[in-house]
This record gives C-alpha cells, structure tokens and sequence, in this order.
C-alpha cells in the first residue's frame, strides 16, 4: 500500500511539473513510456510505394521477357540464314 501511495505522489508531482513546463503530462505516467507513433498518411504512402514498385517490376519482367523473345527470333533467322546459304 505504501509502494502505491508513493507511486501515484511521484506521477502526481511530476505531471504538475510537466504541465508546468507546457509538456505533456502524460509522460510521467507509471510505468513511464515513450511510444513512437506512426501515422496512417505514412503507412498509406508506404504501401502506395510499395504497390509501385511491385508494379514497375512486373513492367521491367515484361519487358525482359519481350526482348529476349525478340533476341531469340532474331538468332532464329539468322541461325536458318547461315542454314539457308549453306545448302544453296
């Protein structure tokens, strides 16, 4: 009962000194602590970064794909070219 009443005079003594400073008096709540907060306008243009991405991504993927599939027709004419001649 003791360690309680100590306790609640101790956050009561310093939450008066903090509202008296302008700070929150919340800070000295028992036991004390600090949180980070993390706004939804953060975490929405996070996730927004992160769908842009993902999406530029598939785009690099295609168009990887779309270039080898045009490297490899080319080797394909020039391949049957050089057969082509050969046999001429």
């Amino acid at each position: 009962m003791l360690n309680r009443d100590l306790q609640f005079t101790y956050r009561d003594f310093a939450q008066s000194v903090l509202a008296e400073c302008d700070q929150n008096p919340k800070l000295a709540d028992i036991p004390i602590q600090v949180r980070i907060p993390i706004s939804n306008l953060i975490r929405e243009k996070l996730q927004t970064i992160d769908k842009e991405l993902k999406m530029s991504i598939s785009m690099l993927k295609s168009e990887a794909l779309v270039r080898s599939s045009q490297m490899a027709a080319k080797l394909a004419v020039w391949a049957f070219g050089d057969i082509l001649q050969s046999a001429s």
